[in-house]
């Protein structure tokens, strides 16, 4: 795998009060076949709750063959591991760790 079979999910301010939206976006990106999909956060000034959950309800409907990462600039990060929603999927504040954690063959 290369890290252009990776779908890559930018969101903003603008798009986390609607977690259906948010839902319906990551369900898009993980619908594919063995789906490796990264969150990328840096479009955004924190976290707020509704993004919180979309996140959370994504990632535990994973499929077995999937993988799902969070991509976080440095205060995002500090937030998610501040709050311990890092140990509930992967969060990485390094894009090229992120990368190479969804492009790790999973077999």
């Amino acid at each position: 795998m290369v890290s252009s079979d990776v779908s890559v999910i930018r969101l903003a301010d603008a798009d986390v009060d609607n977690v259906e939206s948010v839902r319906a976006l990551l369900a898009d990106s993980l619908a594919e076949p063995r789906p490796r999909v990264l969150a990328d956060l840096t479009g955004l000034t924190g976290l707020r709750g509704p993004l919180i959950a979309a996140i959370i309800i994504a990632a535990h409907e994973l499929g077995a063959d999937a993988r799902f990462a969070v991509y976080a600039p440095e205060h995002i990060f500090q937030q998610m591991q501040d709050w311990k929603i890092s140990e509930a999927w992967p969060c990485f504040d390094d894009w090229d760790k992120a990368t190479e954690y969804l492009c790790r063959d999973a077999s």
